[in-house]
This record gives C-alpha cells, sequence and structure tokens, in this order.
C-alpha cells in the first residue's frame, strides 16, 4: 500500500493558492496605480495650462494688483489679517529633497516662485501669488480666504480637506482583500460586512474624500469671480474666469482618477479572483 503525505499536499495546496492570490492583488494593484498615475499627469497638463489662461500684460498685471488690495480692504480681509505676499522669480528657496524629487513634485513656494500656481495658505493668513505674472489668479485666492473667514461652511469644508489622504484606502482594502461569502447556514460577521461594502463602493468612497475638496474651490472661484467682474475690463474678467474652470477641472480630474482607480483595482481582483474559482471548480 502507497502512503500519502497529507501534510505535504497541503502545504503544496497553500503554496500554489497563495501565489495565484498574490498575482491577483499585484494585478489588481497595478491596474489601480496605473489609472491613478494617468490622472495625476493629466491633472498636471491641466495646471501648466492656468499661466497661459491668466496671461497679461506687465502694465495689466499691475492693474489687476492694485485691485487685489482693493478687494482686501472693502471685503475687510485685511483686518482679518489676510495679506498677499508677491514671490519674485530670483528667490532662493531651501529644499533640502532630491533633484528627482524636487523636479516631479516642486513645493509649493517653488511653483509660485516659477509662476506657475498661486496659494492661500490658511494657517497664516497669507496669498501667495507669482511677482509679475498670475495676478488674476488672487481673486480665487481671496475667494478661500473668505470662505475661512466669513463662511461656516466653507470654514468646515477647508477643516476636511485632508480628508483627501484617505482616497487611497477603499482602493487599498480593494486590491488586499476579496469578496466576503457566508458559510452554509451561516451570516457573515460585522468585520466582512464593512469589508464588502467598501469593496463594492471604493469608487464612490474614494470620490467622497475629495467632495469636501471639489466643493470649496468651486466655492472660492463664485465668490472670487463675483469680486473680480465689478472690478476687471471684460477681457480681463473672461481671463480670470477661464482660469478658474481649468483650476477647478485639475481638481475633477484628480477626483475622477482616484474614484476610477479604486473600481478598477476592484474589478480587477475580483475577476481574476472569479478566474481562479472557476478553474479550481472544473
Amino acid at each position: 500500500m502507497t502512503k500519502i503525505n497529507n501534510s505535504n499536499v497541503s502545504f503544496s495546496s497553500v503554496e500554489e493558492k497563495n501565489k495565484k492570490n498574490g498575482k491577483a492583488t499585484a494585478a489588481a494593484l497595478a491596474a489601480g496605480v496605473g489609472v491613478t498615475t494617468a490622472a495625476t499627469f493629466a491633472s498636471r497638463g491641466l495646471v501648466a495650462v492656468i499661466p497661459n489662461a491668466l496671461n497679461a500684460t506687465l502694465d495689466e498685471n499691475n492693474l489687476i494688483k492694485s485691485k487685489l488690495d482693493e478687494v482686501l480692504t472693502k471685503t475687510g480681509l485685511d483686518s482679518k489679517g489676510v495679506k498677499i505676499k508677491y514671490i519674485p522669480e530670483n528667490l532662493q528657496i531651501l529644499d533640502f529633497r532630491d533633484e528627482f524629487s524636487k523636479k516631479i513634485m516642486p513645493s509649493p513656494l517653488e511653483q509660485v516662485r516659477q509662476g506657475k500656481n498661486a496659494f492661500f495658505n490658511p494657517k497664516t493668513g497669507e496669498i501667495l501669488l507669482p511677482e509679475s505674472k498670475m495676478a488674476g489668479a488672487g481673486f480665487h485666492e481671496i475667494g478661500h480666504a473668505m470662505n475661512k473667514h466669513f463662511s461656516k461652511y466653507g470654514k468646515i469644508l477647508q477643516k476636511c480637506r485632508p480628508l483627501m489622504v484617505l482616497v487611497a484606502v477603499p482602493n487599498l482594502i480593494g486590491v488586499f482583500s476579496k469578496n466576503k461569502k457566508a458559510e452554509d447556514g451561516k451570516e457573515l460577521s460585522t468585520g466582512a460586512k464593512i469589508t464588502n461594502f467598501i469593496r463594492n463602493n471604493a469608487g464612490k468612497l474614494s470620490l467622497a474624500c475629495m467632495a469636501p475638496t471639489l466643493i470649496e474651490e468651486a466655492m472660492a472661484s463664485a465668490k472670487g469671480q463675483k469680486l473680480a467682474k465689478g472690478l476687471l475690463s471684460p477681457e480681463m474678467f473672461k481671463k480670470v474666469a477661464k482660469g478658474n474652470k481649468i483650476g477647478f477641472l485639475t481638481y475633477a480630474v484628480q477626483a475622477a482618477g482616484v474614484a476610477l482607480a479604486s473600481w478598477t483595482a476592484v474589478k480587477v481582483k475580483d475577476r481574476l479572483v472569479a478566474k481562479k474559482e472557476l478553474k479550481n471548480n472544473v
């Protein structure tokens, strides 16, 4: 009689199962990263267009800067400590990161120095603008300041912006888990139900993490444009409005990208797991 070593067979089966699960996980992770990367590059491409949309002569730029000062006084933001800081191109910025990191992801201050972006810092009350470019972006940044100081909901939305760091959580849960199925006669545990809910709604949950940012950005643009309309020439106002639309689109593309990445990762994982289970049942 030939003896079968059950322990070796069992170990071999588990090892093969883990190997296949690992491949499904890796494929799902790669799919999610691929979609996210594509969305990131698309968003950055739109950011690069904003300075051209806000293109103005030096005289026009200086005129807009004077109008921004008027707005700070008119709205009462100056009394709240909000101020505009213009960053010159020759400013020396200390950045101790490696050259590759600085090139791939310039610091916010570096982006302003290069004339490629503008920011409002809610902690310091400073609006950072390039010294000789993109002054029209100041109206949108003033909109952010108004959200903080004069809007209850705007302030709440700003405080919720850190939720953006959670966009990858549904993606990762979907990648490193699989849909839980109840055994015959048994009910799923609470943990399994939560896992299934997150997996089945991964895209929506990732999008929800971006929602406060999208809404607050739209509010800032609306308030900024309302102020700009009464102060700028029709031609310059159109440029400001166009810059705001493109700016919002950068966030919308990011939001759509992370949502699609989470949805794609889960679908890839589920399809590969289902394919493996079908093969095992044959």
